[in-house]
């Protein structure tokens, strides 16, 4: 059986898993269960200000980073052209552009920050440090303004405002093709600050404002449960976010990049599990699926 064999028989196999998926969920909302009930929390107890030090935090990270960088290996920051591609251009993701070196240490650099890394520290990020102060801060205005209890059901607007914020980061106009040696530096940098930034939130927070376990949504007894419901969760979103990137692509104009537009249905979907659950490991579980299964894909169609 060939490549293409398999490509096909996965994709009639993701289509099946999606559609058992969608009918158990029918099946609850038409027999008016809860798909997934609503678990309350306290409000988180950091405020803007405390999300501005862990922005500040990160971006002074990659900053120094990057410059120790540049000062022990002599990088060029500015060099974005390829040194085997020089002059061309692409709207491709730079860890794309990466695996097509087909390079192990460029596999295991990629496959550790899109899969591990990137799904802890952005569902930490955005859903568990700015969701989570963003329903505070709704509470807040709901109780003030009743027009807005009318108009908007309670975690709408955090998660709406979330998943704009968290689809905008991956806008992409079409760019000179990477240098590998540099992106693998900048990559490997950036991942390396993510990790330490979750490391300083957590100790920040918890010194400032005496922030527990419970409020950056870990809960190990539900560990395994959680992990179920992520991959359910996956199982269920996983063929229309990736059918709704083919369709966007063909719309859009091939100097931009259709990521944001599908990553923005797909963040929706693990704000809103995050806000039914308040708890980070269903949707690190459901991010880390979802690249994984990506990066599976670009690597199947470039050994075909």
């Amino acid at each position: 059986m060939g490549i293409g064999d398999w490509g096909l028989g996965i994709v009639f196999l993701a289509v099946g898993v999606c559609l058992v998926a969608w009918a158990a969920i029918i099946e609850r909302l038409v027999s008016g269960a809860q798909v997934l009930p609503y678990q309350p929390r306290r409000r988180v107890p950091w405020q803007f200000w405390d999300l501005l030090a862990v922005m500040i935090f990160y971006v002074a990270g990659v900053v120094v980073l990057i410059h120790l960088a540049q000062y022990f290996w002599h990088l060029e920051i500015n060099d974005t052209s390829s040194n085997t591609a020089l002059g061309q251009t692409s709207t491709a993701h730079p860890i794309i552009q990466l695996l097509a070196v087909k390079n192990w240490a460029a596999f295991l650099l990629c496959g550790t920050a899109a899969v591990v890394v990137a799904p802890i520290a952005e569902e930490f990020f955005f859903r568990v440090l700015l969701q989570g102060w963003l329903e505070k801060s709704e509470r807040i205005w709901r109780r003030r303004l009743p027009m807005l209890r009318r108009c908007m059901p309670p975690g709408a607007m955090p998660i709406f405002i979330s998943s704009i914020v968290f689809a905008g980061q991956h806008f992409r106009k079409e760019a000179p093709i990477v240098n590998v040696d540099l992106f693998m530096v900048l990559l490997a940098c950036d991942s390396i600050v993510r990790i330490l930034t979750i490391i300083f939130s957590i100790v920040f927070l918890h010194w400032r404002v005496g922030a527990s376990a419970f409020d950056f949504g870990w809960a190990p007894k539900n560990t395994l449960a959680d992990l179920r419901l992520g991959l359910i969760t996956f199982a269920a979103i996983a063929v229309p976010i990736y059918g709704c990137m083919i369709a966007v692509s063909q719309l859009l104009p091939k100097k931009f990049a259709p990521d944001p537009i599908p990553i923005f249905f797909f963040a929706i979907a693990l704000g809103l599990l995050y806000n039914r659950t308040h708890r980070a490991t269903p949707s690190i579980a459901v991010h880390m699926a979802l690249n994984a299964s990506s990066l599976a894909m670009v690597l199947l169609l470039s050994a075909a």
